[in-house]
């Protein structure tokens, strides 16, 4: 097949720290290549690729919340894409970059698909103030069919266009089994109100326990780190910053007793929970969003209603096989099972437009 893929303007490919939709991205293209087929990648000119690579900005934009503010930014890059994929003639086009696509991609003739990898909750809690927005585009454009990234993601919405659910994969050689483990819970991912860090500190502290963190700080979320997160850092919470080094970042979550990702929020996916147990690293999660999708309860970590059951999650920890975690998450959301859904996906797609 020949397959156009369109990732974001914020991150290149693949993303050496933060960046959940660039690395899903990025494995998909480098899945797909690998399987023979003809994919165009349309990224940023300092992404790397085996696919080929077309991009409207030579360098990414950076993950900063106002320039998402500014939409222009966004329709230029897909503005320049679109123009790119009608002068050659794809099989399918596959879509990364959100809502705001779905006005232009009505006129196209080319079979599409998006896989949106946000949640469409109207209750949620978003620091752009603007999904009551991108519910209302979703519902005038629900015709347009959509990949979703689990079953949950599609409760807020649920008469949408779903053509199928792909869960995300990962690339198991980067995840290597940690038998061991150090005296130390982490936490890693966007330090927003959202993902819940400030839970984490406090069921940490409640243990006497070590939690170490790897975060990045939007401008958007600077207030919550700075009255919420900032005061709580003591002798006993390790504020380490973003890991841009994959086996750094292999070593930080296999070394950790467990990982916690006490959201707060319907999250679609949450590719940190499979990363944590790839490294053989239980993962303890509130029961929201796609949680009882990736975790095996009781086997692969434990999903908890709330921080007390955290809490006493944390004490019962070693009853879980830190083998089993690895061999079930490389095996359940791994880049081969994720392309093979996108494929035949793509396959439904291109037999319907004939």
């Amino acid at each position: 097949m020949k397959i156009a893929l369109l990732s974001t303007p914020w991150i290149a490919l693949p993303p050496k720290g933060y960046g959940g939709i660039e690395l899903v991205v990025s494995n998909l293209a480098e899945g797909l290549v690998k399987r023979n087929h003809d994919v165009t990648l349309f990224a940023t000119g300092d992404s790397t690729s085996s696919a080929k690579l077309k991009f409207y900005y030579p360098k990414a934009l950076g993950n900063d919340l106002e320039l998402k503010k500014n939409s222009y930014n966004l329709l230029l890059h897909i503005d320049s894409f679109l123009q790119f994929v009608n002068l050659e003639r794809f099989d399918i086009v596959h879509i990364h970059v959100g809502q705001i696509s779905m006005f232009l991609i009505d006129s196209f003739h080319s079979p599409f698909v998006h896989t949106i990898h946000g949640a469409f909750y109207s209750h949620l809690i978003d620091t752009s103030n603007d999904i009551e927005q991108k519910i209302k585009t979703m519902i005038r454009f629900k015709h347009q069919p959509i990949i979703s990234i689990s079953n949950n993601q599609r409760i807020g919405l649920p008469d949408l266009n779903y053509v199928s659910t792909v869960y995300n994969g990962i690339n198991p050689s980067y995840y290597h089994l940690h038998k061991e483990h150090e005296n130390y819970l982490c936490w890693i991912g966007r330090i927003t109100k959202n993902k819940g860090l400030d839970t984490a500190i406090r069921v940490a502290k409640r243990l006497n326990m070590k939690l170490k963190i790897s975060g990045v700080i939007d401008k958007g979320d600077q207030n919550y780190f700075d009255t919420v997160i900032k005061p709580s850092i003591d002798g006993n919470i390790e504020l380490i910053g973003q890991i841009f080094n994959q086996k750094v970042k292999n070593a930080f979550l296999g070394k950790a007793i467990a990982c916690l990702f006490p959201i707060v929020w319907d999250e679609p996916f949450g590719l940190v929970m499979v990363e944590a147990m790839a490294s053989g690293t239980p993962v303890i999660a509130f029961n929201k969003g796609s949680v009882p999708e990736v975790i095996e309860d009781g086997r692969s970590g434990f999903v908890v209603e709330t921080e007390n059951q955290m809490v006493d999650a944390v004490k019962k920890i070693n009853s879980i096989d830190r083998s089993y975690c690895h061999e079930y998450a490389v095996k359940k959301f791994n880049i081969d099972k994720m392309v093979d859904g996108y494929i035949d996906t793509y396959t439904k797609l291109i037999k319907k437009q004939i």
